[in-house]
C-alpha cells in the first residue's frame, strides 16, 4: 500500500482517501466501530476510496481506525494489510434559544453559545412587513438587530447563524433562529382639541390595534384641572380653567400598550 495512512477531517465531513498500492489492486476496506463517532463502514467495502462520512458525537477528538486489504489485479494473491488512522475532530454544536420574542422597536439581543467557544456568523432573510433585519453577514456572538413592524400582525424574521470553533477551525451545524416581532401601537386619536375655561374636556384614546394607555398632563401653572399624576383610562376627562385672559396650552402624554403582546408604542 502507497495511499497516506492518516488524515484529520472535522465532524460532519467526509474523509475521501484514494487507496494506492505499487501495483494495480482492487482493495477491501472496513473500519473498526468506535462508540464515540458515527458514519464509519462497519462492513467491508470494496471501493478505490474511503469516503465515509463521520459525525464525532462528543466535544473532544476521537479517531477512527481502518483496514485496508489490497489484491493484485494481475493475480498476484492479497497484500499486506494498512491500517489508517482517521482523526475526526469535534464540531460545535449551538445552544441558545431558537426561538424568541420581541416587540417592534426594541433590539433583539439573543446572545449565541455553542457546547464549546466558537465565534458565529448570521445573516436573516428579508421580511418586507420589517425593517432593521440584517440581511448581510454578520460576525459577532449576539443577534442584535433593531427591528420595526409595520404591520398591526406579527412578523416572523428567520435568521441562520453558523457557529465555527475556535480551537480547531471546525464549522458545526448551523441553526436556524425565529424571530417573533410583535406590533407595537401607533396612537389614530385626535393630537389636539380647543375647550373654554371651565368646560369638561373628554378625548377616547383609539390606536392602530386594541391597547390600553397611561396619559398624563404637563403643568400649566396658569391653568387648573388637569391631570399631572399618571392616569390609566382609555378617556381622559378633565374640567380645565385658566386664571389668565390668553389662551393656555395643557400637553397630554398619552402612552399606548398593545393588550396582546404588551408592546409599549409611540407616545
Amino acid at each position: 500500500m502507497t495511499s497516506a495512512s492518516v488524515a484529520t477531517i472535522c465532524s460532519g465531513t467526509s474523509v475521501s482517501i484514494a487507496l494506492t498500492s505499487s501495483i494495480a489492486s482492487t482493495y477491501t476496506w472496513i473500519a473498526t466501530n468506535n462508540a464515540n463517532t458515527s458514519g464509519e463502514s462497519t462492513t467491508n467495502q470494496t471501493t478505490g476510496t474511503i469516503n465515509d462520512l463521520i459525525t464525532n458525537n462528543t466535544t473532544t477528538v476521537q479517531a477512527v481506525t481502518y483496514t485496508v486489504t489490497p489484491t493484485s489485479s494481475g493475480g498476484c494473491g492479497i497484500g499486506s494489510p494498512q491500517i489508517i488512522t482517521v482523526t475526526v475532530k469535534p464540531a460545535p454544536t449551538m445552544t441558545n434559544a431558537s426561538t424568541t420574542t420581541m416587540c417592534s422597536g426594541d433590539s433583539i439581543n439573543l446572545p449565541l453559545t455553542s457546547n464549546f467557544t466558537s465565534n458565529y456568523t448570521w445573516i436573516t432573510s428579508n421580511n418586507t412587513n420589517t425593517t432593521g433585519e440584517d440581511t448581510t453577514l454578520q460576525i459577532t456572538d449576539i443577534l442584535t438587530s433593531v427591528i420595526a413592524n409595520y404591520t398591526t400582525s406579527n412578523q416572523a424574521l428567520t435568521y441562520t447563524v453558523i457557529p465555527t470553533s475556535t480551537f480547531n477551525g471546525c464549522t458545526g451545524t448551523l441553526q436556524t433562529v425565529t424571530v417573533t416581532v410583535r406590533p407595537a401601537s401607533a396612537m389614530t386619536s385626535a393630537s389636539a382639541d380647543t375647550v373654554c375655561s371651565g368646560s369638561n374636556l373628554t378625548i377616547s384614546f383609539t390606536s392602530n390595534i386594541s391597547s390600553s394607555y397611561t396619559w398624563i398632563a404637563a403643568n400649566n401653572t396658569h391653568t387648573a384641572g388637569e391631570s399631572t399624576t399618571l392616569q390609566t383610562s382609555s378617556t381622559f376627562s378633565n374640567t380645565i380653567t385658566s386664571d389668565t385672559s390668553s389662551i393656555q396650552i395643557v400637553t397630554y402624554t398619552v402612552t399606548p400598550t398593545s393588550t396582546a403582546g404588551g408592546c409599549v408604542g409611540i407616545q
